[in-house]
């Protein structure tokens, strides 16, 4: 629940904001990463702040992290891009873990205060593998799953999420498997290629199974992105 301080800390408008708790593309304990925003109109460096848990999980941000107004920063437990699915951490944190099914993510001022805090359940947020939980508004009680939704936009390492980017939710949900055979292949690539270039196609979902970045443009970047997916490429 977003808790606002009395006082003049710019932190007040710091808001948990994306949290990727079950990673498909890569195994947990590289994959795991959570964001927040700055709503405010002042920059926040985030020294000596903490991220925990209800539980042992404790780590303190020992970097000065400078959170601009509108900047989004993206906590994960690996910054190796080829061990995180090549998700851009911003900094790599410790001793912090996200559990699958049930779990808090706070952020807390160095003088005790909680700045923001998430706890989130099975039952109550829409859990699913290798998609991030969002938030779907800034303004919204982050801790009602009710304003949290599962990403639809896909990224590069097929996970689905926006990290380090706003929370666009891309309701058409392009999969990438355009003749719907429950098999993503070449044979798909072949059919977002002849749709950009004759602009006709047999399946009339196309416009949408095949933007796979969300911009609701069916380009040659969602072919790149179909290839790297196939290939496995993160």
């Amino acid at each position: 629940t977003k808790i606002f301080i009395p006082s003049t800390s710019s932190a007040d408008n710091l808001v948990i904001n994306e949290i990727m708790n079950n990673p498909l593309a890569t195994s947990d304990s590289y994959g795991e990463w959570f964001e927040i925003v700055n709503t405010g109109i002042n920059e926040v460096d985030l020294y000596n702040f903490i991220i925990r848990d209800n539980g042992n999980d404790y780590h303190y941000l020992n970097e000065h992290i400078v959170v601009l107004p509108g900047e989004y920063i993206v906590f994960g437990n690996s910054d190796i891009l080829n061990e995180n699915g090549g998700i851009a951490v911003d900094y790599e944190y410790s001793n912090f873990y996200l559990n699958n099914f049930i779990d808090e993510v706070i952020l807390q001022h160095p003088n005790g205060n909680i700045i923001d805090e998430v706890s989130y359940t099975i039952n109550t947020f829409e859990v699913i593998e290798g998609r991030s939980m969002m938030l779907s508004e800034f303004n919204l009680d982050n801790n009602l799953g009710e304003n949290w939704f599962p990403s639809n936009i896909l990224m590069g390492n097929g996970d689905y999420g926006t990290p380090g980017e706003y929370n666009g939710n891309n309701s058409c949900n392009g999969t990438g498997d355009i003749n719907v055979d429950l098999d993503i292949n070449v044979v798909d690539v072949i059919l977002i290629i002849n749709y950009i270039l004759y602009n006709q196609s047999d399946f009339d979902n196309i416009e949408c199974l095949g933007d796979l970045d969300g911009n609701n443009i069916v380009d040659i970047l969602d072919v790149v992105l179909l290839i790297e997916y196939i290939l496995g490429i993160n």
